[in-house]
């Protein structure tokens, strides 16, 4: 379970000019469901969420998973976290241009873990993304929703949860 406490981010620009990204939010989200964050463009979704998966620092307030204060964590518990907890869909898919559908998938087994089924697993993602076939296709040979399926077939490699 995830629960946040009057979360606040704001953004210092140049000549110190201040821009309220969160203002004082508070929420708890069950261990399992679906959630959507839904909110006009310049609302503060994408900050939300970067702060929720520990992309970003806060401000302010605080940010608990399973009863443990984020700002507890050590770097290598931050990691397990991002990488057991949260997957990241980026808006601009975040694929690296040089490597190929089934590299840029593969990046994402190879941080989490040494597969020995490496491939078949990277095979089963692409599938169910519908990309089967797609595996030597480079990012710019790809239209912007099968870049987006790359970014979620990527973003679904988990490990199993670990305790932190």
């Amino acid at each position: 379970m995830i629960q946040v406490e009057h979360l606040k981010k704001t953004y210092v620009g140049k000549n110190h000019a201040q821009s309220r990204g969160i203002v004082d939010v508070s929420f708890a989200l069950p261990s399992t469901g679906f959630v959507f964050v839904l909110g006009k463009s310049g609302s503060g979704k994408s900050t939300l969420l970067n702060l929720l998966g520990a992309l970003d620092d806060k401000t302010d307030g605080k940010i608990f998973l399973e009863g443990k204060d984020l700002d507890s964590f050590s770097g290598e518990e931050l990691d397990s976290y991002r990488s057991s907890y949260c997957g990241f869909i980026f808006q601009d898919y975040q694929l690296i241009p040089e490597l190929t559908v089934k590299e840029n998938v593969s990046l994402a087994v190879d941080i989490i873990s040494d597969l020995k089924d490496k491939e078949t697993r990277v095979q089963e993602m692409l599938e169910k993304v519908d990309l089967a076939g797609y595996e030597n296709r480079y990012p710019n040979e790809l239209s912007g929703g099968q870049k987006q399926r790359v970014s979620i077939a990527r973003s679904c490699q988990k490990s199993a949860p670990r305790p932190l």
